[in-house]
């Protein structure tokens, strides 16, 4: 028999650590394959907007027609080289932008 849980205190901490309910602390880089069958790609959306909604920066990539393995392999370069910019100290742009790649 399954147990459930109706402690308030949990279920409120569970609620907020929940992804997407709190702005990141630093800039996010996100990219997802628009064909990904294993995480949706509203999943992503949702994720970009909600961050965006909290006045987080954000630069989302969908790669179109890519799935989740594809698009992970494909979107890991920029995603690396966004990383090592702001590991040199390079500012990421302010605010949210998003990029539909051909």
């Amino acid at each position: 028999m399954a147990t459930r849980v109706i402690n308030v205190s949990w279920q409120k901490a569970y609620r907020a650590s929940l992804l997407g309910t709190r702005k990141p602390g630093a800039p996010a880089y996100l990219y997802h394959g628009t064909a990904d069958t294993i995480v949706p790609i509203a999943q992503g959306d949702m994720l970009y907007h909600d961050w965006c909604a909290q006045g987080a920066s954000v630069q989302y990539v969908a790669l179109p027609g890519l799935e989740h393995i594809s698009g992970f392999i494909a979107g890991a370069p920029a995603g690396v080289q966004w990383l090592a910019d702001r590991l040199a100290g390079k500012q990421a742009v302010a605010g949210c932008h998003e990029v539909s790649l051909p």
